[in-house]
């Protein structure tokens, strides 16, 4: 992706500056500039439509909490921690129901494993031209839970 609208991207850039680029009224239309590995670039227009807020369903079955976590949004760990708080039933397990994701946002399937694991790596990504980074979970402290 090189531009949202008027808005040139470079290496500067955060995920959420472009984010926040792409998103705006429902209806609005935004014009991208995009191209594939050193081919032509292309202008796609693209119509802004509500966003549909993922639902995480968590049930209590013989102690065990079932979560169906239907895809990595950037609040999948709070909503993950929410459905296990709303139980509000003493728990001896969790299973994390993930069949159907798609996956998603890769640093909220961190932050997600982030809380069944202590400094581990997860996943190991490889630009073409960047140097290649380990993303790994957190140690998560109580606060950190209760945020």
């Amino acid at each position: 992706m090189h531009q949202v609208d008027e808005f040139k991207l470079d290496e500067g850039r955060q995920v959420n500056d472009v984010e926040q680029l792409l998103t705006g009224i429902a209806g609005t239309q935004v014009d991208i500039i995009t191209s594939k590995a050193g081919r032509r670039k292309h202008t796609t227009t693209l119509q802004r439509n509500n966003s549909h807020p993922q639902i995480v369903e968590t049930k209590l079955v013989d102690g065990i909490a079932i979560v169906k976590l239907p895809a990595f949004q950037n609040n999948s760990r709070e909503k993950l921690l929410e459905g296990l708080i709303n139980l509000n039933a003493p728990i001896s397990g969790i299973l994390l129901d993930m069949r159907d994701n798609p996956g998603g946002v890769l640093t909220s399937a961190v932050s997600v494993a982030s809380l069944f694991m202590d400094d581990t790596d997860i996943v190991q990504v490889q630009a073409r031209q960047n140097k290649s980074r380990v993303l790994s979970t957190k140690v998560m402290r109580y606060l950190d839970l209760c945020l």
